[in-house]
């Protein structure tokens, strides 16, 4: 699945209308939202989709217990970059929420 495709179905999840960029919209009313590269944007997205953080010594799980959805990152597999891993998992997991739903 490709980023865009995660952060579409992230969103759908979390209850966030995202347009595709076309040339109809005006460039000042565009809202960057990148929960893959924003460490706010990636914790209002768990709390909107009852994302749990789990932080081990080498890896973080970010899970919604209630429906057994849940992404286990490595921080070695992204650098050593605890939030990035985190962040990652989170929109994993939300995605997944997001491909069940109708």
């Amino acid at each position: 699945m490709t980023d865009r495709e995660l952060l579409e179905m992230a969103a759908k999840a979390a209850g966030i209308s995202i347009d595709p960029i076309d040339a109809m919209h005006d460039p000042s009313e565009w809202v960057c939202w990148n929960p893959l590269t924003d460490d706010g944007d990636e914790s209002r997205l768990e709390s909107r989709c009852g994302l749990n953080v789990l932080w081990g010594d080498s890896s973080v799980t970010v899970a919604n217990y209630t429906s057994d959805v849940g992404c286990t990152e490595f921080f070695d597999e992204h650098g050593d970059d605890r939030q990035m891993a985190r962040r990652t998992a989170g929109v994993r997991a939300a995605a997944e929420i997001g491909k069940v739903m109708p």
